[in-house]
C-alpha cells in the first residue's frame, strides 16, 4: 500500500526528532548527562521495531508517547520552557498519529497478504 510507504518516514523521523529534541534540552540545561539515558530507554528500546515496521512494536510505541506527552505538556507550562520543548510536542504527536496509522494500514496490509497467499495454496 501506498499509505504505508508514506508513514514509515514519518515515523521514523519523528522518532528520530523526539528523541534529538529531548536529548538537546537535557544537554542545554544543568541536568545530568547521565539522566540521558533513562529519559531517552523508553524510546530506544522501539527503534528496531520501527526500522523492521512491527504492527505490535509501534502500537507499544503509542502508549509510551502517550507518557510522553504528558510530561512535555507540564514542561510547556513552566515558566523555563525552551524552545525543544515546542519541538518535542510537535515531534511526540506526529509520532503518535503516524505510528496509530502505520499500525492500523500495516496490518491491513498483511492481512491482505495473507488472504491473497491462503487463495493461491488452493
Amino acid at each position: 500500500m501506498q499509505r504505508v510507504a508514506v508513514v514509515r518516514p514519518l515515523t521514523l523521523g519523528s522518532l528520530t526528532l523526539l528523541i534529538g529534541a529531548i536529548a538537546a534540552r537535557m544537554l542545554s540545561g544543568s541536568t545530568s548527562p547521565l539522566m540521558l539515558l533513562p529519559a531517552l530507554l523508553p524510546l530506544l528500546i522501539f527503534i528496531p521495531g520501527a526500522w523492521r515496521g512491527d504492527p505490535r512494536s509501534l502500537g507499544l510505541l503509542c502508549f509510551v508517547c502517550l507518557l510522553y506527552f504528558c510530561v512535555i505538556t507540564v514542561r510547556l507550562f513552566a515558566p523555563d520552557r525552551t524552545a525543544f520543548d515546542v519541538v518535542a510536542m510537535v515531534a511526540v504527536v506526529i509520532l503518535f498519529v503516524a505510528a496509530m496509522m502505520f499500525t492500523r494500514w500495516r496490518k491491513q496490509q498483511l492481512h491482505a497478504t495473507d488472504i491473497a497467499g491462503d487463495s493461491r495454496s488452493e
